[in-house]
């Protein structure tokens, strides 16, 4: 069974791998809907719909073998916002404000009632941050189960252990104690990049495994990886990355934070060219994360900073709506703040500052560099939005417009054109270096954006800073073919360091740790997704 469709509408297929035609079934809501599908062992299967343009989340669940139409469920919820599930062969864990069990067993038999609370929220639920990733270890009704949360910036790894069983069947527990009071293993693991957990296993009699594969990035040093059994605290390599958080102070006074990495421990606070980095919309939060080019800046002596501007998903909900339509003028406000904080402080030198940013966040740094020139001496942008006026014209446009706002609304397109990177370039002005990267298909943000920008910049500066435009046949919003790719990461470092000063070094920088088995690159382009 599987969903398809388009972005905006799916549909619900089932087809037997060896000898079934596919077959269209039904759905348990009527109109447009976007489904997610997740199976589970025992042909247990959660479905969540949302009914397009707009409508409530709901969620299902229903026993089915793939044969016969499946009877669709749904959970009662009364409104809560799940934010992570997982299920095993007779339990389906969701996690809201509060930790939820659903008995699978007495939803097939027609007897299992609302899913009961297995954790309340903990004392200070507000400062504990939603959990993000959920992952079941082990079969039966009492599993420990494995906690991501993120905590603004940061990630915290949690293992709950279910020792007992209420009366009505569903598990119970307390984060990190068990039923007698002793201590189990609770934090397992603080980590301030990207952390995520791998598929739940399955064992050869298809109940789930007892464990599950931690991975996590390091931005100078790569990525490691750990099986996580809930059995104690995760140790992570001795090689680190030597990251800590700043505080900007965005215009209207709301702080904002800066995660800041160091070219070595040594470095703390001295002076260093810094690229800086952002996002700030959808609601997707933008994660210190292993990249090839950002690993050849640090060794070369460079800082990177992550701006966590708002529109992003790193402080919730509330904080992804504050840089959202009109508050987008704010979300590149906050990148601003954090660039003249990061020179203020002494982090970067004056004409030190760099940045690098693809999709919402080029449209951030090109509106940046076009409303205070003077900012940065250097940029990259790849595949930005430039023209918030036609925005909706090509790719998917048209589907942005409650992040955007809509230009057809006049005191909306006043706030588009407000900060609009291609309406705010003045003649006469000298702007930084820069470097428009974008790809022939491209079917997110059309290449006519950059192109049309990089025209207008080019006409207008009045310095001798380059603007140039790396297009690329073959290339999407997600990145090029790995050669092209290389070779546009080479180009754009070189753009950054003769703009910022940054030299490499004329030696080796270093011995590094063997990148196997404890260590494994690879291409952290998905941050670049809208």
């Amino acid at each position: 069974m599987y969903t398809a469709g388009t972005r905006t509408e799916h549909t619900l297929v089932a087809r037997h791998p060896v000898d079934g035609p596919a077959r269209r079934l039904a759905l348990p809501v009527s109109g447009p809907v976007r489904l997610t599908l997740h199976g589970g062992p025992g042909g247990n299967l959660l479905l969540r719909t949302r009914p397009q343009p707009s409508g409530p989340v709901r969620w299902w669940v229903t026993r089915c073998t793939g044969r016969t139409v499946p009877y669709w469920q749904p959970l009662d919820l009364d409104g809560r916002r799940v934010t992570a599930f997982d299920l095993n062969e007779t339990v389906c864990f969701l996690a809201a404000d509060e930790l939820l069990a659903l008995d699978l067993d007495g939803l097939a038999r027609g007897t299992a009632g609302r899913p009961a609370v297995v954790a309340p929220p903990a004392a200070g639920a507000p400062t504990e941050g939603p959990v993000t990733a959920l992952r079941v270890l082990g079969p039966g009704r009492t599993p420990a189960l494995a906690l991501l949360r993120r905590l603004g910036t940061t990630h915290r790894l949690d293992v709950l252990r279910l020792d007992e069983l209420r009366p009505d069947g569903t598990p119970g527990g307390v984060p990190g104690r068990a039923p007698d009071g002793a201590p189990a293993a609770a934090t397992a693991l603080h980590w301030p990049a990207r952390l995520r957990l791998g598929a739940t296993p399955y064992d050869r009699d298809g109940r789930v495994g007892g464990s599950v594969w931690l991975l996590a990035d390091d931005p100078r040093y790569g990525t490691w990886t750990r099986r996580l059994d809930g059995t104690g605290p995760v140790e992570p390599p001795e090689h680190r990355a030597a990251l800590r958080t700043l505080t900007a102070v965005g215009r209207d006074g709301t702080p904002v934070p800066v995660t800041v990495c160091d070219p070595g421990p040594r470095d703390h606070g001295r002076p260093a060219p810094t690229l800086l980095t952002v996002y700030g919309g959808f609601g997707i939060p933008l994660e210190p994360s292993w990249d090839p080019a950002m690993e050849a800046w640090l060794r070369a002596g460079g800082r990177i900073a992550w701006v966590h501007a708002r529109g992003g998903g790193e402080l919730g909900p509330a904080w992804a709506a504050a840089g959202r339509g009109p508050g987008k003028n704010t979300t590149v406000d906050d990148f601003r703040a954090a660039a003249a904080m990061l020179v203020e402080r002494g982090e970067a030198p004056a004409g030190g500052l760099g940045a690098l940013a693809a999709s919402n966040g080029a449209l951030v740094v090109a509106a940046a560099l076009t409303r205070e020139p003077g900012l940065l001496s250097a940029a990259v942008c790849a595949a930005p939005l430039t023209d918030l006026a036609r925005y909706q014209v090509g790719g998917l446009g048209r589907l942005w417009t409650e992040e955007y706002g809509d230009p057809a609304d006049p005191g909306m397109l006043r706030a588009l054109l407000d900060y609009s990177p291609y309406h705010r370039v003045v003649p006469g002005t000298e702007y930084p270096a820069v470097l428009f990267a974008t790809g022939a298909n491209d079917a997110r943000v059309p290449p006519w954006h950059a192109w049309k920008l990089c025209a207008a910049l080019g006409q207008a500066g009045t310095g001798a800073a380059p603007v140039l435009l790396d297009h690329h046949d073959s290339g999407g919003h997600q990145g090029r073919p790995a050669a092209a790719g290389r070779e546009l990461a080479v180009r754009s470092l070189a753009l950054l360091g003769a703009g910022t000063g940054l030299r490499p070094p004329a030696g080796p920088s270093g011995p590094r740790p063997d990148p196997s088995p404890d260590r494994r690159p690879r291409s952290s382009r998905g941050e670049h997704h809208r």
